[in-house]
């Protein structure tokens, strides 16, 4: 069960802006066990929702200190070992290979690959991170497929974590089979009672632990990061630590099911290149509401089921092939026609995103194509299959409508592509709606102030709408010749490379404008990043 992403190609002048394991060893493994999830939530607000008087919480605090100076002490060594690891790489110029990144990722434990996982959304992303690690071409390619692999495959945890996790749940009755996947927080076994196959999600504890100090840590190394991108890493990398609690997750898998079924779920994939009718179904994996755990999830076990990531990758050929031949009893003769007939697919997945967030006003904050699986039935038939809920948002009714018409103003207003000037109507409504709306606190909500925060946002809007300028930084930056200047310019003309940019974009119109916003004193919900951020990651633009 394949928990990570498939990237979708995005713009190339943007980029300028922008372990080990616990032992098999059951008697150790039940001690690291025992605590909860709840002990762990680092900067995040407790789970717990009952409140404690004074001398509980006081003595619950003297109770962390041992840990929160642990947390410190581990994360003071995760930044000497990214420091060490740029010295080694960037100012002594030992050559970088995707052999080293796999490595480190898992040397600084769980939150450097999860952060990976949200920054780097797309193969060109990767591409440019390998150009700036000055690797060769051959070694890109290489190295693409390590963060594949690092991203999907993450180290197997043993046996022995979910069988002791199973017991302290009340299923000893329930056999572990086979791992099936670990993701960057949890992992997946298939689990038997009697006849009936199931999968369980299991959150070992020490997972949280390393996750806060690695949280901690990338907190330390803000200060070396450009100042209009701390606010939105911060508020990125908040919701890592409550996907360490999977009660949490039932209850956001549950909603999102109810709110699924209240759609029409069964759609007719509209293109020439099927030999047959085909239909899609979405779904949400049934799940064991009887198990309270925070730390276990159990739901049904999909048969037959691949990632939309898995059936994309180009190494999977044959997987493609097999599937076609499952779905519509044929041979498959062209893979690039069951390539294309996966993007109207994915296309169908998107616009169903959309309905679920903008009309019903819940999100899911996760929706890459790693945490899309499809079951390819015969006569034409898909079911697609919504997974990973651990990152889900619930909107107001105000926020269903406030949200979507920022979006839609900022990707006008921030469209380097627009040959029109900026549209100072649109500017004025998304001030209005984001200082007297959305913001939840000013430092001084005076006109002055109001006017001040809108000078900054509309030069924030001028620097992203300067093509040339953007283009002229990246040619200076790569020493691009005039020729590869010019293919870059002319890449910029192709209208399926501005709707990608335009996603892109997003992300980083969050951070520009959540630098402004504190610079100015004006407090904006977590939940809007959060909200920008799952179109970024479900590739959803709003014209």
């Amino acid at each position: 069960m394949d928990t990570h992403l498939q990237f979708q190609p995005q713009p190339d002048y943007l980029h300028s802006h922008v372990q080990p394991l616990a032992t098999s060893a059951a008697s150790v493994e039940s001690t690291c066990q025992g605590r909860k999830v709840s002990q762990y939530q680092g900067e995040v607000k407790s789970l717990k929702e009952e409140e404690q008087g004074l001398g509980a919480r006081a003595w619950s605090s003297i109770k962390s200190i041992p840990r929160t100076i642990s947390i410190f002490c581990r994360a003071i060594g995760k930044v000497s070992l990214v420091a060490y690891y740029f010295v080694k790489h960037q100012l002594f110029g030992y050559e970088f290979t995707s052999e080293h990144l796999q490595n480190y990722l898992q040397r600084l434990g769980s939150a450097y690959p999860k952060m990976l996982q949200t920054v780097v959304a797309n193969p060109e992303l990767l591409k440019e991170l390998g150009k700036l690690l000055n690797t060769t071409k051959s070694e890109r390619k290489k190295f693409d497929g390590v963060i594949r692999d690092v991203l999907d495959n993450n180290p197997e945890i043993p046996a022995s974590v979910p069988r002791s996790i199973l017991d302290k749940a009340g299923c000893q009755d329930h056999s572990v089979q086979r791992h099936i996947a670990s993701g960057t927080i949890g992992s997946c076994f298939e689990v038997k009672k009697g006849d009936e196959s199931l999968v369980a999600k299991v959150v070992p504890d020490w997972k949280a632990d390393d996750l806060a100090a690695g949280l901690q840590s990338i907190r330390m190394l803000l200060f070396f990061m450009p100042k209009e991108l701390r606010t939105t890493i911060r508020e990125m990398t908040d919701p890592f630590v409550l996907e360490c609690d999977l009660k949490e997750e039932k209850k956001n898998q549950l909603v999102f099911k109810e709110t699924l079924e209240k759609t029409q779920q069964t759609e007719r994939l509209d293109t020439y290149w099927v030999p047959q009718a085909t239909t899609l179904t979405f779904k949400v994996p049934k799940i064991n509401e009887a198990v309270g755990a925070d730390n276990l999830l159990m739901m049904e076990y999909l048969q037959d089921g691949h990632t939309l990531n898995a059936l994309t990758d180009p190494e999977n050929e044959q997987l493609r092939s097999e599937v076609y031949q499952r779905c519509f009893g044929k041979r498959l003769v062209n893979d690039a026609l069951f390539r294309h007939i996966l993007e109207q697919v994915h296309s169908q997945i998107k616009a169903k995103w959309r309905e679920l967030a903008l009309v019903h006003g819940v999100v899911h904050g996760d929706c890459h194509p790693g945490n899309i699986m499809l079951s390819c039935k015969p006569d034409g038939h898909l079911d697609v299959w919504f997974i990973d809920f651990g990152n889900c948002i619930s909107l107001t009714e105000a926020q269903r409508t406030q949200y979507p018409e920022i979006v839609r103003l900022l990707s006008n207003l921030a469209d380097p592509f627009a040959q029109e000037a900026m549209d100072q109507a649109r500017f004025d409504r998304l001030v209005d709606t984001l200082w007297d709306d959305v913001a939840i606190s000013h430092r001084a909500n005076t006109p002055d102030n109001k006017a001040q925060f809108k000078n900054l946002l509309r030069d924030e809007f001028t620097k992203l709408r300067d093509l040339d300028s953007a283009i002229d930084r990246v040619a200076e930056r790569r020493s691009l010749t005039p020729l590869q200047k010019a293919e870059l310019r002319a890449n910029c003309q192709d209208p399926l490379f501005q709707e990608e940019a335009k996603v892109l974009l997003l992300s980083l119109i969050s951070a520009n404008l959540g630098s402004v916003c504190k610079l100015r004193g004006v407090q904006l919900p977590s939940s809007f990043t959060r909200y920008i951020s799952a179109h970024f990651r479900a590739g959803v633009i709003l014209n």
